[in-house]
This record gives structure tokens, sequence and C-alpha cells, in this order.
């Protein structure tokens, strides 16, 4: 209710896992308006040293990944963001193909997992282009999806574990995607 439980070392995941993202949210929207004046070269320099002072801050005082839980952790995706909201940029297929090898090394190689949540941003300004006509042909499931998303987030925490236990227990591919289809369909039902 006090919308701190992320900045509380090992409450973040409190209540219902993906509720950390809710102070997170109001948090970021206090935040944004004194982001938003600032110019392009504070931006960048904000970026990287929000980025400095997360790796280092996470491998000595506070481990675990803990920043990345708020909106300090963030501030590099924030920054550019902006940045480039301001300044739009078309990222040729190098570097999008760059932030997609940052991002899967992110997931097998951790000094890489600093990098990702950044590359994710790159990676998909880099692939709207492509991406747009598929977007526009399913635009009736995405807005249908969207309408739900609030009531989807706030149902998914706590619905999906059955079905990951029940996954976890038989062991197998086929099992682990019969269950998340089973999962989304029942938050899809609730939310």
């Amino acid at each position: 209710l006090a919308l701190i439980s992320n900045w509380l070392r090992g409450e973040q995941l409190s209540l219902v896992g993906p509720w950390w993202f809710l102070p997170f949210i109001f948090q970021f929207y206090l935040l944004f308006p004194l982001l938003f004046r600032l110019s392009n070269r504070a931006l960048g320099a904000i970026a990287v040293l929000g980025w400095g002072v997360t790796v280092a801050l996470n491998e000595t005082v506070l481990p675990g990944g803990f920043l990345f839980a708020t909106p300090l952790g963030h501030l590099p995706e924030f920054c550019l963001g902006i940045w480039w909201a301001r300044y739009p940029v078309r990222l040729g297929w190098g570097i999008t193909a760059l932030a997609a090898i940052i991002f899967f090394a992110g997931n097998v190689w951790a000094p890489a997992w600093y990098l990702s949540h950044l590359s994710v941003l790159v990676l998909s300004l880099g692939l709207w282009p492509a991406m747009r006509g598929l977007v526009a042909r399913g635009k009736w499931f995405f807005g249908f999806v969207g309408a739900l998303s609030l009531e989807l987030f706030l149902v998914n925490g706590f619905l999906r574990d059955p079905f990951m236990s029940w996954a976890r227990k038989d062991g197998s591919e086929l099992a682990a995607w019969g269950m998340g289809l089973a999962s989304f369909a029942t938050c899809v039902a609730l939310a």
C-alpha cells in the first residue's frame, strides 16, 4: 500500500511475485518529469552512471539483482528511451543483431546480463519495422489482450504456479507447452 516494497530487501516478491512492478511503476512516474526535462547529454550521462552504479552495487553491496526491482536499476533504458523518443532513430540490422546476441548471452553469461535489459529496448526498436505488419494483422488479438493487461498482470502471478508445478512434475516439453497454454487461458478467463 505504501508502494515501497520493491526497495525493501527480500520483500520485492512478497504477496504475489509480479506485484513488485506496481510500486516500480508509481516510482517511475514520479521520476519521469525530472528525466523528461533533462538534456540529451544529461540523459546519456545518467544512463551510463546509472548502469555503472547498478553493476557496482549489485556485485558488492546489494547482490542478487535487488536494484533491478527499482527504477535505479533501469535508468539506462528510461534515459535512452526518452532520448530516442525525441529523435527517432532507425537502427540497422547490425546493431539489432548485436542487441539480440547480447540479450541471449545475458541469459547464459552473468556479465552480459547487465546489458540485457538495454538490449531488449534496442532489439525492440530494431525489429519494429519488420514486426509492424504482423502487429497490424493481429490487432484484434493485441487489442483484446491489451484491454485486459492490468487484470492479467494482477492474476498471472498466483494463477501460474499450479500450472508450472504440474509441468515440472511431468517434465516433458509437451506438458510445458500444454500447461503454458492452459495457464494463459485460465488467466484470460479470470481477467
